[in-house]
């Protein structure tokens, strides 16, 4: 297989894996890692008797009126919707509230959460978010709803949601060496090198990064062989088409070799 066909090979497995974001972490993290008011009202056990905190993002999703204020109503639909969403999470025998033991399952799912926030974006290390860091969380978090709010309306809907995870679930699976649903750190480092090497490949200047510019040529490549290969002409290569393309490939290659032996 020639280095020119695997170039290509990669541009195609570069430009899919970046869908999320540039580091390896984001990209097989779900939105849900990152800071979303009303999913932190979720897990604050402070809603179970209608004191949860009201924060200034979960306000402005309340305040239908846009009056910088929550009305009597606007506060008794927000405290409902929260205490509906908590329930359905944590209220496994369906009793209507939460039993000590269902607390407890919510208080860890609290702590797992503020745990990875910290680990993606303490940067300090000194166990707490600052207004910087907070604000590069929700940086972050409005990069990548962009990036999966395929009607565009600023918002991820359950089915963009659910697209999201399925395609957070395929691409576990194939970096998932040992099978068991998720990747270990071990598994993390072998996909980051891979990733790593494919950037190399692709990075005309050498500075560690991919350009616009060395993007778009990437793109440009992986067209090209897109339309060579693509019989069926749906814009895309199906598994029997890269099988074909790459058994062509390897007939050229051998045919090469067979005239460079006789010569």
């Amino acid at each position: 297989m020639s280095k020119k066909f695997l170039l290509v090979l990669a541009c195609g497995l570069l430009l899919n894996s970046a869908a999320f974001s540039q580091d390896l972490d984001a990209d097989l993290n779900d939105v849900g890692d990152l800071p979303d008011a009303k999913e932190e009202a979720v897990l604050d056990e402070g809603w179970d008797n209608g004191i949860g905190r009201i924060s200034p993002e979960l306000r402005q999703k309340f305040d239908e009126d846009g009056n910088g204020e929550l009305s009597p109503a606007e506060k008794e639909k927000m405290r409902a919707t929260i205490r509906a969403e908590r329930l359905a999470r944590f209220d496994k025998d369906g009793d209507g509230s939460l039993s000590a033991e269902e607390k407890k399952e919510a208080q860890k799912a609290r702590n797992e959460r503020k745990q990875q926030m910290l680990k993606n974006f303490d940067a300090d290390g000194d166990g707490k978010l600052s207004d910087e860091e907070k604000a590069v969380a929700k940086a972050k978090r409005a990069e990548r709803i962009k990036k999966l709010d395929a009607d565009g309306d600023g918002k991820l809907s359950d089915e963009e949601k659910a697209a999201a995870k399925a395609k957070r679930a395929e691409r576990i699976k194939k970096l998932d060496a040992d099978g068991d649903g998720k990747l270990s750190d071990e598994e993390k480092a072998a996909a980051k090198a891979k990733k790593a090497e494919r950037i190399k490949k692709l990075d005309a200047d050498g500075d560690g990064k991919l350009s616009d510019e060395e993007k778009a040529a990437a793109k440009a490549k992986k067209a090209k062989r897109i339309k060579k290969f693509d019989t069926d002409g749906d814009g895309k290569l199906s598994a029997n088409e890269k099988n074909e393309a790459k058994q062509k490939r390897e007939m050229r290659q051998k045919g090469k070799s067979g005239k460079k032996s006789k010569k």
